[in-house]
């Protein structure tokens, strides 16, 4: 199973989601409620009248009509192997671009206290690798320096994007977490499978 929609779960790393992750108590009906609008990404859940199971589908873009029937067996897999395995990914990516981020900032102040000749030099005396956000600043022209010290010193430009950045980090840390806790065991995610009914 490929991730495919799995940064959608960004969506969910509001201070409510992170809120009912952080709750030590509560009823079992906001628990599944939880769940099923965590897994929409990938998994939907129907139940007919008439029917005496659920019907599980996963979701993928590459199958025909978007989705296939998995069975109870492929469902436990997802939630304790696949599920667990793009939340890690996911952080990880995260982690790339929070740090990526940072660099850069150190990059440009770099540049902005050393000035573009020995800015250059410095590369060439410490002997270090030219990422592309060298290739950036020395190719900026006043507008552009300008437009990036505004980026990093106005509260609402880098300050923000780091702190939600960072906040969407501990979101899936968080669930990580969660669903180590609530589906550690096969009876677990039997007894949500059952459960799940009634909410839809």
């Amino acid at each position: 199973m490929n991730k495919g929609n799995f940064s959608k779960l960004e969506d969910n790393s509001n201070d409510a989601g992170q809120m009912f992750i952080d709750m030590k108590d509560h009823y079992e009906i906001e628990y599944i409620n939880f769940i099923i609008n965590i897994l929409e990404p990938f998994i939907d859940f129907k139940f007919r009248s008439g029917d005496t199971v659920i019907n599980i589908f996963y979701k993928d873009s590459k199958l025909p009509g978007g989705k296939k029937e998995i069975s109870v067996k492929e469902f436990i897999h997802f939630i304790q192997i696949s599920f667990p395995r793009f939340i890690k990914e996911e952080a990880n990516d995260l982690r790339k671009v929070i740090n990526k981020e940072h660099q850069d900032k150190d990059t440009f102040e770099r540049f902005l206290k050393l000035g573009i000749d020995e800015f250059k030099e410095s590369y060439v005396k410490q002997k270090k690798e030219k990422d592309d956000m060298y290739d950036t600043v020395i190719n900026m022209d006043t507008d552009e320096i300008e437009k990036r010290k505004t980026f990093y010193n106005d509260e609402k430009g880098y300050n923000e994007l780091s702190k939600v950045m960072r906040s969407k980090l501990t979101y899936l840390d968080r669930l990580l977490h969660f669903n180590k806790e609530k589906h550690s065991k096969i009876d677990d995610i039997l007894k949500l499978i059952e459960n799940i009914k009634y909410l839809l």
